[in-house]
């Protein structure tokens, strides 16, 4: 910590800064914030820092952090400030559904955006900025940074950040898939709100966001880095980033059409969670299988209520698929992806396949998007809950 507020402070001679694990950058922030701000009050020019910061442990993700709800309120009572409109924002409900249906959609939508989910870096236009960003962060996604890296030429994903997240056996195990990669990483600190924004996606203008005081570390100057964790065997070994594994279904009429209008689409999301671990292969399989069994059960429960007749639930998107048309640039092996669980669920469950063979509940196939639901794909979350957050906060 001392070595960050040196950096912070412009200590003479700190030409690189060593920091154990990137976490104490994000838990850095309020102070790095209050510096930029500093500097922009005193019509400085500078928006990063002098020096380059090496990290020694973190991990890389393919993912956005989405701003949380409590990021939006003093840290002394959010609690109040999230509560005091609950009520009133379940009254407002557009639909013709069952109250208990209200109570839980909005439940489960501010429990999952309580601390901010992160949504899958795709291909499609929203992240055709100049760079490309990737989450890097230690312990949990909600304590982590933006590495913004050169567009690679030719695979969507930056070949160091694929090294990291295809790393060599662990143990007797061969390591498949995972959704974050051990690595240390040497950058400039950057304050996000002064990038411009031609160099992001519209995916990701949220980073330029002065109230969310996002940290950027720029792997794009020079001299820059990520490469797979070199520690012991042992530190090789600890192997926990933990964050929100998610699936979003809207709320629609028979006819599949979502319910709310376009400008208040945050009123059909009704998204299904549980915490997981995105570094072990074994344990994230594990978790994404509960999260759809989980999610199946509850489905078939809404859909039965004699009050939600006139709804059906369509899938949207997941924590591992964007729905745009347009492929992740880290999808998941066939068979593995949320989605494709939930199609396990139906073919196993009666109840479920009947609502499907009625058209009440839609999935569809691993490829298939539904044109009804283009807006509500993930990568158009950050500006839904942009305007939902707008709405919480008025």
């Amino acid at each position: 910590d001392g070595a960050i507020l040196a950096l912070i402070r412009g200590a003479p001679g700190a030409h690189l800064i060593q920091v154990d694990n990137v976490g104490k950058i994000n838990d850095a922030r309020e102070d790095i914030d209050r510096y930029f701000s500093a500097l922009a009050d005193a019509n400085h020019i500078s928006s990063r820092f002098f020096s380059d910061v090496e990290v020694n442990d973190g991990f890389v993700a393919p993912l956005f952090l989405i701003t949380g709800l409590i990021d939006m309120f003093a840290k002394d009572d959010y609690w109040e400030d999230i509560l005091r409109p609950f009520g009133e924002q379940i009254d407002k409900t557009p639909g013709n559904y069952s109250r208990s249906l209200a109570e839980l959609r909005l439940f489960q939508f501010n429990c999952w955006l309580l601390w901010g989910p992160s949504i899958p870096v795709c291909t499609c236009k929203g992240w055709s900025g100049g760079h490309v960003t990737q989450q890097y962060g230690f312990g949990d996604e909600n304590r982590s940074v933006d590495l913004m890296m050169k567009r690679p030429d030719k695979n969507p994903l930056p070949p160091e950040v694929y090294d990291c997240l295809h790393s060599t056996e662990r143990g007797s195990e061969r390591q498949s898939y995972v959704m974050a990669g051990k690595c240390t990483a040497r950058g400039i600190i950057t304050w996000g709100p002064a990038i411009p924004s031609g160099k992001l996606g519209s995916s990701q203008q949220t980073i330029r966001d002065p109230t969310g005081k996002r940290i950027v570390l720029d792997m794009v100057s020079g001299g820059q880095k990520v490469e797979r964790f070199g520690g012991t065997r042992q530190e090789a070994g600890n192997l926990y980033y933990s964050g929100y594994l998610w699936v979003i279904f809207a709320i629609c009429d028979l006819g599949g059409l979502p319910m709310a209008q376009a400008q208040v689409r945050w009123y059909d999301l009704l998204p299904f969670f549980e915490h997981g671990n995105f570094a072990i292969p074994a344990t994230l399989a594990a978790q994404k299988r509960n999260l759809a069994a989980k999610a199946g059960d509850a489905i078939g429960r809404i859909l039965s209520e004699p009050d939600n007749g006139t709804i059906s639930l369509r899938y949207a998107c997941a924590v591992d698929h964007s729905s745009t048309n347009h492929p992740n640039v880290l999808p998941p092996p066939t068979g593995e992806s949320l989605r494709e669980l939930l199609r396990e669920q139906v073919l196993s469950r009666p109840m479920l396949a009947e609502l499907v063979k009625q058209g009440r509940l839609w999935i569809g196939e691993r490829d298939q998007d539904d044109p009804a639901l283009k807006n509500h794909a993930a990568c158009h979350l950050p500006e839904i809950i942009e305007g939902y957050q707008r709405e919480w906060a008025a």
